[in-house]
């Protein structure tokens, strides 16, 4: 059988049965294959007479296809073929990371720009937990889907397990799964982190900080990991003390940031964030206690945010190429549906540092403590 996660080819004609009096009624790819028990992507194959279907289960395929009587309705050469609905699956766990912000706005108009560019018709769902099942009922019973990206930054193993069941091509978006091969497109935090650390260690700070999420995602566990890394090639002593875990949303990182601050203004010479929102809620901390940035601390964040370039200082921070991502989603699953393979691919989306003014330079002597009072 080829493929658990397959899909219709663009090219595969509707098919219809006749009945008596020679009328037509036409049925989706989707019977075909539950009367094969196959995937939607062996029918797409054997259809088009493609490789990648063993011998035995093109033969099945074939017989039950001329069993029914399925003849197909091919379409005319002047007409473009139509393609039928992807859908883009927001998963929403807590509410706290994947929100209404400039990054996953602008991640969701290149997919909804490429899907329109390929022909297809988006179609995209705001889901929670308790929504799961619902979801997925739609997915099964909808005749025009031919796949699905699953925006899957707040999702754990477990609520990607229901979706691993389904019988359709799909692309898992901005959160990356080692459970079993998955076609995946996702950031490269170990080389954004590395990026920011290594630039904070060229500008002379050796007591660099860390501002992690307390809201733990994929994409935040996997910064964390690059940061100790990065600190320890680096043979940079991180203070616990030096750790701020604080929520991943400006007005909680600053609520958070500032509980800590008042307790003691004990900092290091740097701080690296977990993205820029946190970035945000942490410099207005700082100003509060009139820590001045980059004076006392240099601060660099993660994703670059529109508003970045207008902070102040502007912000220092690892540019995360979002609308790549959308592209990259929406291109994978057009491979898949057109190709029914089987090969299971991850996609690395690279990073870039982008230097503004909330860095600055350290003597090597700085003891990394600032002297800001309340």
């Amino acid at each position: 059988m080829v493929g658990a996660i397959g899909a219709v080819s663009q090219d595969v004609p509707e098919l219809s049965i006749l009945s008596k009096g020679e009328q037509s009624m036409s049925i989706g790819i989707k019977d075909i294959a539950r009367r094969a028990n196959v995937s939607m992507a062996t029918v797409s194959l054997v259809l088009n007479n493609k490789a990648g279907v063993s011998p035995e289960t093109r033969r099945r395929v074939l017989s039950i296809i001329d069993e029914m009587g399925y003849k197909p309705n091919l379409p005319s050469r002047q007409t473009p073929t139509r393609r039928g609905t992807i859908r883009f699956i927001v998963f929403n766990s807590h509410g706290q990371v994947v929100a209404d912000t400039p990054f996953f706005a602008s991640l969701t108009g290149a997919i909804d720009a490429e899907s329109k560019k390929d022909g297809f018709r988006l179609v995209i769902s705001h889901i929670s937990e308790r929504d799961i099942e619902a979801e997925l009922r739609l997915i099964r019973e909808e005749q025009t889907l031919e796949g699905f990206i699953l925006l899957a930054t707040e999702m754990n193993e477990g609520h990607l397990q229901h979706f691993l069941e389904l019988d359709i091509p799909f692309v898992v978006l901005d959160s990356y799964f080692e459970m079993k091969p998955l076609n995946q497109v996702v950031i490269n935090n170990c080389e954004g982190v590395c990026k920011a650390i290594h630039h904070l260690y060229e500008k002379g700070h050796r007591q660099i900080g860390y501002c992690g999420s307390s809201v733990m995602i994929n994409n935040f566990l996997e910064r964390n990991q690059a940061f100790i890394q990065a600190t320890r090639q680096l043979k940079i002593p991180v203070q616990e003390r030096h750790i701020f875990r604080v929520q991943p949303t400006i007005d909680g990182a600053y609520q958070d940031m500032l509980a800590r601050l008042s307790d003691s203004l004990d900092l290091p010479t740097a701080l690296f964030a977990d993205n820029d929102l946190i970035a945000m809620g942490v410099l207005k901390a700082l100003k509060d206690k009139g820590v001045s940035v980059p004076g006392d601390v240099s601060l660099i964040g993660f994703d670059d945010l529109p508003f970045c370039e207008v902070t102040d200082p502007p912000l220092t921070t690892i540019r995360v190429f979002n609308r790549s991502m959308g592209k990259l989603a929406v291109k994978r699953l057009k491979s898949l549906i057109e190709e029914g393979t089987e090969e299971f691919v991850k996609i690395e989306v690279g990073t870039a540092l982008i230097q503004r003014d909330s860095v600055a330079e350290v003597p090597l002597s700085h003891t990394g403590r600032s002297t800001a009072r309340q």
